[in-house]
């Protein structure tokens, strides 16, 4: 039963100093054999070397299938790129460096066959350790605050802060198929994701601690620069609001109330994941531009956001418009009536100034002709030098 239910995913990159205790890990669950897909990225030290190795030579109770990229695609491409390659319904993710308990996996399956058709996550506690294994203090997650059908409640809190524990997660494979996130980004794809599945299913946490994570100067999160962290987090934030899958939550918002809690949890998401003001002001006027495209202008709250959003880019003459559309919902229809003593109306037609040279040879020559001569002259050593927008297009267009 569980080999259908569910399949792991052992993604691998450089894992030489813990691929043979992850493995060690997996053999021992205390739970019926399993299938396991590991997918290598691209990695540069003996990883690959040690699993064949391991592979080749003992029987071990579930079943491995190595898959190895020929470069790095990146933690979620390969990932998601693969996903043709688990035929059942939920995966099971698990991290090189972290420690599962041999709970882990079964606990998971436990929570799985008692989920209802809607999940689409379901994960346990975790605590964690550091480099060299020791257990660090682990004060308790959100995870505990998260609703198990309030999807709309999860969407804004998993905003702000990340309740869900990636590393202790079982995935449903159809909603995965459904989401679309960056892959070429080294930080916020993976909550990006979670967060679009959280929009379109429903969430089961198991308040169990079966996992260690490990933190230490390797993990993703610590080699990422601030720079491509907040542009990560910039572009997975104004995707998402650009998502089929967030405009299938925001059908929940129906009251003031709401849209405020909406707009709080989206400028606090802002302020604690993204370090640079400029990049802050930015995300947060498209999330506010995308926002009154589809609610429109007569909604306070999505206005009042946009205005703020607006005043902190210093753009005066579009906060000036934006608070007239706040304010002006209707116009004022004024008719006059016509004078018994009243006079025809004789239009002044504008005219032309003197007719210099230049129009006079406009008049003579026709446009393909002077059309010619301008791409003839464009096109000459004359203008080589010019770097002009109108000369660089004329000439490149015209090859």
């Amino acid at each position: 039963m569980s080999k259908e239910l569910f399949e792991v995913f052992l993604g691998t990159f450089n894992a030489e100093p813990w691929i043979e205790q992850i493995i060690n890990s997996l053999e021992a669950q205390d739970c019926p054999a399993f299938r396991v897909k590991i997918i290598d990225n691209a990695s540069t030290d003996d990883t690959v070397a040690i699993l064949k190795n391991l592979l080749a030579n003992n029987i071990f109770k579930n079943e491995y299938t190595l898959l190895s990229n020929d470069s790095n695609i990146g933690a979620i491409s390969s990932f998601l790129d693969r996903l043709d390659e688990f035929d059942s319904e939920w995966i099971v993710m698990v991290h090189q460096d972290d420690n599962y308990h041999v709970d882990h996996i079964g606990t998971l399956i436990s929570a799985l066959m008692e989920a209802s058709a809607s999940t689409g996550i379901v994960f346990t506690a975790m605590q964690r350790i550091n480099g060299e294994g020791d257990v660090k203090f682990s004060p308790p997650t959100l995870s505990s605050k998260l609703s198990k059908t309030d999807r709309l409640e999860n969407f804004m809190l998993s905003l702000q802060i990340s309740p869900v524990n990636f590393p202790a997660c079982a995935l449903k494979k159809s909603e995965l198929l459904k989401t679309n996130t960056s892959r070429h980004t080294t930080a916020f794809n993976d909550t990006e994701m979670l967060l679009r599945m959280m929009c379109i299913s429903d969430v089961v946490y198991v308040p169990r601690e079966t996992m260690h994570y490990r933190v230490y100067p390797g993990n993703a999160a610590s080699i990422t620069s601030s720079l491509a962290n907040d542009r990560a987090i910039f572009v997975g934030l104004v995707e998402l609001f650009h998502s089929d899958e967030v405009d299938k939550v925001l059908t929940l918002v129906h009251s003031p109330d709401l849209f405020e809690k909406l707009i709080q949890s989206i400028n606090q998401a802002i302020d604690i994941r993204i370090q640079s003001t400029e990049i802050q002001n930015l995300v947060s006027n498209m999330i506010a531009e995308t926002l009154i495209r589809r609610y429109g202008y007569q909604n306070k709250e999505i206005t009042q956001f946009l205005i703020e959003s607006l005043t902190n880019l210093g753009l005066t003459r579009e906060l000036e418009m934006a608070k007239n559309l706040l304010s002006n919902s209707k116009f004022q229809r004024i008719e006059y009536s016509r004078s018994t003593e009243v006079s025809y109306f004789v239009p002044n037609i504008s005219q032309l100034g003197k007719s210099s040279v230049a129009n006079k040879l406009v008049q003579l020559i026709s446009l393909p002709t002077r059309e010619s001569f301008f791409d003839f002259l464009l096109r000459s050593w004359l203008v080589n030098k010019v770097s002009r927008p109108f000369v660089r297009v004329w000439r490149l267009r015209g090859k």
